[in-house]
């Protein structure tokens, strides 16, 4: 009996550490990764960012509102789940996704990770322009014969891809 008590005990203490590491996280910083934050927090329930911002969200007098939260999103960001610290990031993040066409999402992802992979891993800022982390050469250069992109989605395509890279930056 002692025993069957003793293995009780410890799957509730395992219960309650697993609890408390999937619930608990440590207050966020400005230097959060908004990408890695949405996957690990907000992704289960909504989905991928950019697809739940065109789908669910829209801008309306310059102000990002959502089906249900049309009044002050960034207010009900701050206390569904994100937390202060986050809101004004993921409201920036949410609300330049529901604004920006889908070129990468169409042209780029069939061959690369996502946008937010594809920074973190390749590319870096120098002066104000997004170049490959390897070769240091700029990426618009490289798009004018990568992809088949016309050239009215490169823009859009480099603009996503400076917005993303500044939302992983960890400082």
């Amino acid at each position: 009996m002692i025993h069957g008590l003793q293995m009780h005990l410890q799957k509730l203490i395992g219960i309650a550490v697993l609890a408390f590491g999937v619930f608990y996280m440590p207050a966020p910083s400005q230097a959060t990764d908004l990408h890695w934050y949405w996957d690990q927090r907000c992704n289960e329930c909504h989905g991928h960012a950019a697809t739940f911002a065109r789908t669910y969200l829209s801008v309306k007098d310059g102000n990002l509102i959502g089906r249900s939260h049309e009044q002050d999103l960034r207010a009900f960001l701050t206390h569904h789940q994100s937390g202060g610290a986050n809101a004004d990031g993921l409201y920036a993040m949410l609300k330049a996704q529901a604004t920006t066409p889908p070129v990468y999402q169409k042209k780029c992802i069939r061959c690369h990770q996502t946008a937010s992979e594809l920074a973190r891993t390749s590319l870096i800022e120098v002066d104000g322009i997004i170049v490959g982390k390897t070769s240091k050469r700029p990426i618009a250069q490289f798009l004018l014969r990568h992809g088949r992109l016309e050239a009215a989605e490169i823009p859009i395509v480099i603009e996503s891809l400076k917005r993303v890279l500044a939302e992983v930056r960890k400082n």
